[in-house]
């Protein structure tokens, strides 16, 4: 297995790395907003938003032995922003468990998530972060030497927005169904999860000053 000071390093780069482009995000946004009006859209502002998730995980150890696929339960939360009509930027962190007989296994990951929007309400999404799978035995006389893994982590999924109470206006709540997979690659353990679910999402909206309105809507 790779040394746990190396997996923390790569882990500590990860993170660093996310924060660092959280961080600047809001900034370009906000220069934006000032200088272009936008058309009041319900995807718009600031979003927060809550996810259960449907996985299927399978593990290879450094000796490619394969561990699943286990069927499991995952949660998420999202949060970020609209920086443009056809991109949103944010963090995503969700958790939960795999369940593989002898063993389970505990799942996270933290992510910066680029949603990229290139037709109607249809999302791509990529993701880029640190990820953790913790495999453990679910009864005594199982060999528990294999321990999984923590490092690097990549998404790529794809997503609907339904906006089923949306009546004008900008911001609103979306439902919106995702499938998609994430990978934990590593030379000692490599983890691929694929995951199906739905989420809920509420978009802020923008105020009336960063929003294209006739003169009888901007009074109202």
């Amino acid at each position: 297995m790779s040394s746990a000071k190396t997996k923390t390093k790569r882990f500590g780069i990860g993170l660093l790395f996310i924060l660092l482009l959280a961080v600047g995000a809001p900034q370009k946004s906000s220069f934006a907003d000032d200088v272009v009006l936008e058309k009041p859209r319900a995807r718009q502002g600031y979003y927060v938003g809550v996810g259960g998730y449907a996985v299927g995980s399978v593990s290879w150890d450094a000796d490619k032995e394969r561990l699943g696929p286990w069927p499991g339960v995952t949660g998420g939360l999202r949060l970020g922003q609209a920086l443009a009509p056809w991109i949103d930027l944010g963090l995503h962190i969700s958790g939960g468990r795999a369940f593989g007989g002898d063993f389970d296994a505990t799942l996270f990951r933290l992510s910066l998530e680029a949603q990229l929007h290139p037709w109607r309400d249809l999302a791509v999404r990529l993701g880029i972060g640190a990820g953790a799978t913790d495999v453990y035995p679910t009864r005594s006389g199982v060999e528990d030497d294999v321990i999984g893994r923590f490092g690097d982590n990549y998404i790529l999924a794809v997503a609907w927005d339904f906006f089923p109470f949306h009546k004008g206006g900008s911001g609103g709540f979306a439902l919106t169904p995702v499938v998609g997979a994430q990978v934990g690659p590593g030379g000692d353990f490599t983890t691929l999860n694929g995951f199906i679910g739905v989420e809920i999402t509420w978009w802020s909206g923008l105020s009336k000053d960063q929003l294209e309105l006739s003169p009888e809507e901007a009074f109202q």
